[in-house]
Order: structure tokens, then sequence, then C-alpha cells
């Protein structure tokens, strides 16, 4: 199975890591996946990024070696290393992501719409999407989770989309079994129990966290680990340094948001460290600390900087246009509509609770408190990090009022009229900030109890109570967990109607062209077919929605007959598809149909041209009656 070679590749390479650093399997298992993805990244950039596969595999079977001669130099299979509590897990989730996400296929918008298409893009290509942004709708996006799913299900047949999820869902666990660490076999009982309580906690901010290739919760895993390893040793050299370059530079190369992160976790990192160092009393321990902060530092700039170049080089912007100073300047005169209902929604979605189906709703603001209020307790609890958490606690504290304030100036200036008044995917953009807040309280109090350090009320037990308390018990995600196939067999049948390459009914040739109808939709329908059936040719260039009086007018186009006659002729589309279609559809189109009795949803009709004009023939069968 592919899953599983390129998993025993990466712990390959894990223990290689462990081996020269002295760490267990469970801390290097995250940067030995951090590793692959800027391997690929560096290939990308260059072009050929099929070529970054089998440099991976030459890095594991280097990384093989190297422990083989260590073996036999040491007289030693590190059984430290690698048998322990967490590499258990790290095992038993392997199977079980290999499990949970068999037969998944994409079904969301967002992965419609760019995070699973432009693995797709990639696949085809064989290089980073970024070089096809004529295909593409968010060709800027950066793409370091993309390039671990590219790798995962490049090598699948006919592109199998579970391998997405499960690149992605090994990516998540990665970040969260690093503080198992702490834990000896004596308090195995107390790792499963922690373990589980840090893995279902995530499900209170996003109810699709593992089934969801959205990268805003990922982005929250990856910051609270940044921060977790500094605090783990509150030493900057050998392996920590190593840590935070490589997960900086990813989390820089996950989402364009993922800067103002890795910045923040810098800065703290920064603070921190000088403070130790100059407490310390020892000298040129703060121009040591310095040199050795070059490194994540410069790492965050060349991720930077590389994406940045790569995206001005494709003409794409990022970030949108405009005078940032000249906006703010504006914001002391007099208010348009526009911003007074956005700043109104803000409010409301930061001090009102979130609606799920969680026993115990928490608004963001309410999050927030709560993550504090974990961190002070961890402090009393481990008495001797109470400086460097007094310090993160009012970094993160006054790093959340930053980051509102730059989601509302996003609003107010980027964001279109309909999505700014209502604050459109705020709580998955303040879910990025608050889950680290809430899942570093949660690794510290774990650390501490796997150590004897803390006290009962920071157990495993706790937190997997707290866990149980905020996340929606009865959603789909849960019953994903424990019954995936259900849920797997939904979405077979849900994309069933929906053309492939490999179900469409008609043989198709480089010219053939395919054009998607589906009235009384809005987006969803289209972006779902576009994705479905790539790398072939689909397209909806005078609109999909023509009924203009129907309750999705706001996705609809005005287009009569004649005007979309002479876009079938003259664009080269040679087929229909009349995914859905509103009763007024026949009336206003029949002209066009070689029979205007045939006019139904869910059937292919082929374009035909000739003295007459355009005539359309069915030529498949109905999926449904319209």
């Amino acid at each position: 199975m592919i899953y599983l070679y390129w998993v025993a590749v990466f712990t390959v390479i894990a223990l290689a890591l462990a081996v020269r650093f002295d760490r267990r399997l469970e801390v290097t298992f995250a940067p030995a996946l951090f590793g692959g993805i800027l391997v690929m990244y560096l290939f990308g950039l260059a072009g050929p990024l099929l070529w970054s596969l089998a440099a991976i595999s030459l890095l594991g079977a280097a990384s093989g070696v190297y422990l083989i001669v260590q073996a036999v130099r040491r007289k030693d299979l590190f059984l430290r290393r690698w048998c322990t509590p967490g590499a258990l897990v790290l095992v038993v989730m392997v199977l079980y992501i290999a499990w949970m996400q068999a037969g998944r296929l994409a079904i969301g918008n967002d992965e419609f719409s760019h995070w699973a298409y432009t693995v797709k893009v990639m696949a085809n290509h064989d290089q980073l999407s970024v070089w096809h942004t004529n295909e593409l709708g968010f060709g800027e996006y950066p793409p370091a989770l993309a390039l671990l799913e590219y790798l995962f299900v490049r090598l699948t047949p006919d592109f199998t989309e579970g391998y997405l999820y499960r690149a992605m869902m090994l990516f998540q666990v990665s970040l969260l079994v690093p503080v198992l660490a702490r834990f000896g076999w004596k308090r195995l009982g107390g790792a499963l129990v922690g373990f589980a309580g840090i893995f279902l906690l995530p499900l209170a901010f996003y109810g699709q966290f593992y089934s969801d290739l959205c990268v805003d919760g990922t982005l929250a895993l990856l910051f609270a680990y940044l921060l977790y390893a500094w605090l783990s040793t509150r030493r900057l050299q050998g392996f920590v340094t190593l840590q935070l370059s490589l997960g900086v530079a990813v989390l820089v190369l996950t989402k364009e948001s993922g800067v103002i992160f890795a910045l923040a976790a810098l800065a703290f990192v920064a603070w921190d460290g000088l403070r130790l160092a100059r407490a310390g009393g020892h000298p040129g321990a703060q121009r040591r600390f310095l040199i050795q902060l070059a490194w994540p530092a410069g790492a965050l700039v060349l991720a930077r900087l590389s994406w940045g170049i790569v995206v001005a080089m494709q003409g794409l912007t990022a970030g949108g246009s405009g005078n940032p100073l000249s906006r703010l300047a504006g914001l002391f005169g007099p208010w348009p509509e526009k911003w007074s209902l956005t700043l109104a929604a803000f409010l409301e979605h930061l001090f009102l609770p979130v609606r799920n189906e969680s026993i115990l709703p928490l608004s963001p603001a309410a999050w927030l408190v709560l993550g504090l209020v974990a961190l002070r307790l961890a402090r009393m609890a481990l008495p001797r990090l109470e400086a460097s958490l007094r310090r993160l606690s009012l970094g993160l504290a006054a790093g959340f009022a930053v980051y509102c304030a730059g989601l509302l100036y996003l609003y107010f200036f980027q964001f279109s009229d309909y999505e700014a008044t209502r604050v459109a995917s705020l709580e998955r953009y303040l879910g990025s900030w608050l889950l680290a807040v809430v899942l570093l309280a949660a690794d510290l109090a774990l650390a501490a109890w796997g150590r004897a350090e803390g006290r009962r009320a920071l157990g495993p037990g706790c937190v997997l109570a707290a866990a149980l308390l905020v996340m929606p018990g009865t959603s789909d995600e849960i019953r994903r967990l424990v019954a995936p196939a259900k849920g797997a067999a939904l979405e077979q049948q849900q994309r069933a109607a929906y053309f492939t390459p490999a179900s469409f009914p008609m043989e198709w040739t480089e010219n053939d062209k395919l054009y998607f109808v589906a009235e009384d939709t809005a987006s969803y329908e289209v972006l779902c077919a576009g994705y479905s059936f790539y790398p072939w040719n689909l397209g909806c260039s005078a609109g999909y929605n023509f009924n203009t009086e129907g309750d999705w007018a706001t996705w609809a186009n005005e287009v009569t007959a004649d005007q979309w006659a002479e876009t079938l002729a003259s664009e080269g589309y040679t087929y229909v598809y009349l995914y859905q279609i509103s009763p007024s559809f026949a009336g206003k189109y029949s002209e066009l149909f070689a029979d205007p009795g045939d006019i139904v949803g869910g059937a292919l009709y082929a374009v035909q041209t000739g003295e007459e004009g355009v005539q359309l023939a069915r030529v498949w069968p109905a999926l449904a009656e319209g």
C-alpha cells in the first residue's frame, strides 16, 4: 500500500533524527514530515515535482543506512527511541487513519475550489499548481500541505482521494503526539487517555477537522507545536533549533496567514529566550541565543520571500491592493454602512456562544479566557516555567487582540459587502488562534502529569473530560470517527451524479468541451462538476444558472437562447450536461433542442452546428427526471 510505504519512509527518517539528536520517535516524526514537504517545495520551485518522490525515497534509504551503521557501531537497537508509549500511539493512529479515510471523496466547497483541486492540478502536471494559474482560482495560496497530499496520492490509481485525507490526518497527528514523550510505560494508561483528549479537542472548533482539507485548524496545531517545542526545553540549540526552523518554514507555506503565526511564535521565543539568557548571567548568552535564533528567523524569511517571488512572477497578488495608511485614516471619517454592519456582526460573533452541538457551547471570547485560565493553572503546576508562561499568557492575549484587529481590517477593505456584513468564516479564522491557546494548555497539563510534576486536577482524565464537554458530541464527524464506511458511502453517492473522465459515457477527444448547467443552485454544484471532470474541459462561460426568477437568483445570469447558442458555437462546446433545470428552462431554450419534448435534467446532449444554427441532440439517458 502506497500510504504505508510513505509512512515507513518518514518513520525511518524520523528514527535517524531520533538517534542523531537523542530524542524519541514521536518527537521527531513531525520534523521528518516538515523536511519532506520542504524538499518537495524546492523541487517544485525548480519545476520537476515528480522527482521529489525519488528524492524523499533516497533520503529514507540514506537514513536507513545511517541507522544500520549507528546500530553496529554502538551495538544498540535504540529501543528507548522507538519502543515508547508515544511510538505505540503513533503506530495505532497510522493504522486507524488508513481505516478511517478509506473510500473518502472530497465533498466540500473549499475543497472543490482549492484545497483538493490544487492537488489534482499538481498531479496532472507534476508541477506546483501555481505554475498553472489559468486552471486555478487561488493560485497565490501557499502549497505546503498540498505537497504532502500530492506525495501520498500521486502514485495511486485514478487519483484515489482518500489518500489526500490520510496525508492530512497523518500530519495533524504528528503535531499532537510529541507531548507523549513525557510518558513512560508505567503511565501508558494516562498517555492513552490524554492523547484521546487532545485528539478530540480540535472538534470543538472545527466540526469536520479530520474530514476536511482546509488548513485553518492545522495552522493552530502548528502554532501550538512551535510554542510547545520551545517550552519543552527553553534552549535554542540542536534539535529545538531544527524543529523551529523547519516548522516555521512549513507554517509560512501552509497559508498566507501562516506568516502571522510564525512571527508570533518567534517573537515569543525571542522575548522569553532573551529574558532567560539575561537572568542566567552567563557572559555572551544573549549573543549565542540570537545566533541560534537566526536559523528559524532565516527560514521564515526565505519561505516567505521565495513564495512571494513565485506569486509575483505569475502576476498574482497576495493580500489585495490599496494603501493601508490611507485606509486606516479613513476610519476616522464618516463610516459607510458596510463598516457599521460589519463591526456589529463581528462583535456579536466574538462574544456570543457559537451554535454547535456541544454540551458547553462557548463564544470565541470565552475560549480565550478559558485558555488563559488553563495556562494560569499550568503555571501553578509547573513552577519552573512560571516566568515563561506568564509572558506567554500576556503575549497570546495581546496577539489575539491584534489578530482580531487584522481580521476586522480585512472585512472592512478586502471582503465583498455580502461576506463582510456576515463576517463570513470568522469562527474558522479565530479558531486558528484560540485552538492553539487551549491545545497548548492541554499539552502542558499532560506534560506535567507525565513527569509527575503536576497535580491530579491537571491529569489526562481532566483533559479528556474537558474535551468531551466542549466538542459537538452528536456531529457527523464523531460518527465518521467511529463508523467511517457509512460516511464514505454517502460521499460516493453524492458525487455519483457528476461526470468524471472515467464515467463520461461518450468518446472524448482533446478538442471536446462540456457545458454544465445547474439551475436553482449557488456555486457548490458547478465547483463539484469542475473538480470531478478535471482535467477534461468543462465550462459555463455564459453562466450555469439561467433562472433569474428563482430563489437562487443571486447566482443566476440572464441569457437568451441566441446568446447561449452563440457561446456554445464560438467557444467550441461539443456537449451540454443539464445537471439540473428549472420548470421554465424548456420554454426558454426549446428552440435550441432537436426534440423540444426531450429536455430533462440529468441528460447529456451533443452540440450540433449547421445551417440552422446550434441544435442540442440528446445522446445519453437522464439520470433523473427534471
